[in-house]
């Protein structure tokens, strides 16, 4: 049986997001010389950046098509 998440872990998960989010946009440096993400890659970096123990639960819940990505 799953252990029941407390407030406290519930706050911890949201200050590790909240963490790698501010990490992941403090890496912008020189924009000029990058190209701008679209969305769906922004999304798949997101998801990438939350890892197997925060992302899993979104994971799931998404269907087929919405797991499918192709660069063009």
């Amino acid at each position: 049986m799953a252990a029941v998440p407390t407030a406290q872990d519930t706050q911890n998960t949201q200050n590790d997001i909240a963490n790698v989010v501010a990490t992941l946009a403090s890496r912008q440096g020189d924009a000029a010389n990058r190209r701008k993400l679209t969305g769906p890659e922004r999304a798949a970096v997101l998801m990438l950046a939350l890892g197997e123990q925060y992302g899993a639960k979104i994971w799931n819940m998404l269907d087929d098509d919405e797991l499918r990505f192709r660069f063009v």
